[in-house]
Formats: structure tokens, sequence, C-alpha cells
């Protein structure tokens, strides 16, 4: 039963982070073009995080019990 709630906190806090860049990133490339340039190396830094927070809910999703995370419907976020 710990290892249920356990894969439920994480599979919760991993997508909600997930949305927070997601969102970050969306925020960033409605920005005005001198802008980008300046921070596009910051953007693909986040770029990567959100693509490896990805990995890592696939991960879990196949580790954890099926009944407590489900994360195919996140990992596309």
């Amino acid at each position: 039963m710990k290892t249920d709630l356990y894969c439920y906190t994480v599979e919760k806090q991993l997508a909600g982070w997930r949305q927070r860049l997601n969102n970050v990133i969306q925020q960033i490339d409605s920005l005005h073009l001198k802008e980008f340039d300046r921070i596009y190396p910051s953007l693909q830094e986040l770029r990567e995080i959100h693509h490896e927070l990805g990995n890592g809910m696939a991960i879990l999703g196949q580790d954890c019990p099926v009944s407590t995370c489900d994360l195919s419907s996140e990992k596309d976020a």
C-alpha cells in the first residue's frame, strides 16, 4: 500500500512540474524576437528538462501498479 501512495504522489508531482514547465515554455515562445534571442539557451534547457520529465513519467507508469499510476494521458502535455 505504501508503494501505491508513493506512486500516486510522484505521479502528481511530476505531472504538475511538467505542466508548469510547459506553461513557461509557451510564454517564452511568445516573446518578441529580441527578447527571445537573449533567453534562447535557457529555453533549450527547459525543453530538455520537460522532455526528461516526460521520459521519467513513462518509466514510472511502467514500473508502478497500473491502478495507481496512469501517466499515459499526462506524458503528452
